[in-house]
């Protein structure tokens, strides 16, 4: 089973060699593969479930300890080692799936770097963190899919607004408010 997912994968990454996401479907894979598209069924509901579990395959998982540096850092390296797929999944109708895992991944690094600050309840950290992650998630989509901007230019525009000061100042402005 795992062999055919990989197979399913390996010939739809291949297939992006030559085609947008939006122009390949079952029937391409299913036909390039000569497999029936229930086969393919079998494994993914549709091309959407199928870029979501390459992408899932790769997602990042945060870790206690993490800096704020550090967290920019891996989502920037994880995004250029494959940054044509990365940036052809964004110019797509899958562009969903990767606001999600970028979303998700910003959110997870700071609620745990947000578990230090003793003043913050849990849900005033889930406040806290999503509001964060949704800007930082669209501001780094934003700058990564232009073509001018290589990867250190990136990692500095977002450590204006993934760092310490950056994080307090919200913090504080949330906990002034509630």
């Amino acid at each position: 089973m795992k062999n055919v997912e990989k197979e399913i994968k390996n010939k739809f990454l291949s297939l992006l060699n030559t085609r947008r996401i939006d122009e390949i479907d079952v029937q391409l894979i299913a036909s390039e593969l000569k497999i029936t598209r229930q086969t393919f069924y079998y494994h993914y509901k549709n091309i959407y479930d199928l870029v979501y579990s390459i992408i899932i395959d790769e997602q990042l998982e945060p870790f206690t300890g993490e800096t704020l540096e550090e967290v920019g850092s891996n989502l920037l390296n994880l995004f250029f080692s494959k940054e044509e797929f990365y940036k052809e999944i964004l110019d797509s109708s899958a562009r969903e799936i990767l606001e999600d895992m970028t979303y998700s991944y910003f959110y997870k690094s700071l609620n745990l770097y947000l578990k230090s600050d003793q003043r913050l309840s849990i849900d005033a950290r889930k406040d806290v963190s999503s509001f964060i992650s949704y800007g930082l998630s669209n501001y780094f989509l934003t700058y990564f899919n232009y073509d001018n901007y290589a990867k250190e230019d990136i990692k500095e525009k977002l450590k204006c607004f993934l760092n310490e000061e950056s994080i307090k100042s919200i913090v504080e402005g949330y906990l002034n408010n509630i």
